[in-house]
C-alpha cells in the first residue's frame, strides 16, 4: 500500500495546482472583461458631444458608472464661500490641492466642481493662492465623474480628503 501513497500524493497535488490555475485564470479573465467595459464606457462618453446635464442626469438622480466621463453643460452659479481644497494629491510628483467649489444649477441642484489644481505652498498644510471662482451666472462645460468614497480621517478646516459630496458640502 505504501508504494501507492507517493503517486497518489503527487496526483492530488497536481490536481490542486491545476484547479488553482483554472480558478485564477477565470478571475483574471473577469478582471479583463470588466476593464474592457470600463475603457469602452470612457471612450464612448469622451467622444460624445456635450449635452445639457438634464439629458444625462435627472435632478436628485444618482450618477451611474455608464454615465461617467460624459461631457455636459450646466448653467448656474458658483458658491465661493463654500470652496474646499482636496488634499493628498500629486501632479508630476509634487503635492497639490484640487479646488472644489459647490455649483448651484438653475434648477437648484448642487454639483461639486473640481476647478483644477494648485501647488502646495511653502507649508505643506496650506496651498499657494486659491483663484476665485467667477461671479454671477455662468455656463459650465465639464465631465461627470463619480465621487470617491468618504474618508474617515479628519482634515484641516476648509479641506477634505476625498471628493465625497457629503464631505465637500459639510
Amino acid at each position: 500500500m505504501s508504494r501507492w501513497r507517493r503517486p497518489a500524493a503527487i496526483a492530488l497535488v497536481g490536481l490542486v495546482v491545476a484547479t488553482t490555475c483554472v480558478l485564477l485564470g477565470r478571475w483574471q479573465w473577469h478582471r479583463h472583461v470588466a476593464k474592457d467595459a470600463a475603457i469602452a464606457t470612457v471612450e464612448r462618453n469622451w467622444q460624445a458631444p456635450a449635452v445639457p446635464i438634464e439629458a444625462v442626469l435627472r435632478p436628485g438622480g444618482t450618477l451611474t458608472a455608464d454615465q461617467q466621463w460624459r461631457t455636459v453643460t450646466v448653467t448656474g452659479r458658483y458658491e465661493p464661500p463654500s470652496t474646499v481644497l482636496l488634499r493628498g494629491r500629486t501632479v508630476d510628483g509634487q503635492g497639490v490641492y484640487h479646488v472644489l467649489v459647490p455649483f448651484t444649477a438653475a434648477d437648484g441642484t448642487v454639483l461639486v466642481v473640481d476647478r483644477g489644481w494648485i501647488p502646495a505652498g511653502d507649508d505643506p498644510d496650506s496651498p499657494s493662492a486659491v483663484p476665485a471662482a467667477p461671479p454671477g451666472t455662468v455656463t459650465l462645460t465639464g465631465r461627470l465623474v463619480l465621487a470617491e468614497p468618504s474618508v474617515s480621517r479628519p482634515a484641516p478646516a476648509a479641506q477634505v480628503r476625498s471628493t465625497a459630496v457629503r464631505d465637500v458640502l459639510a
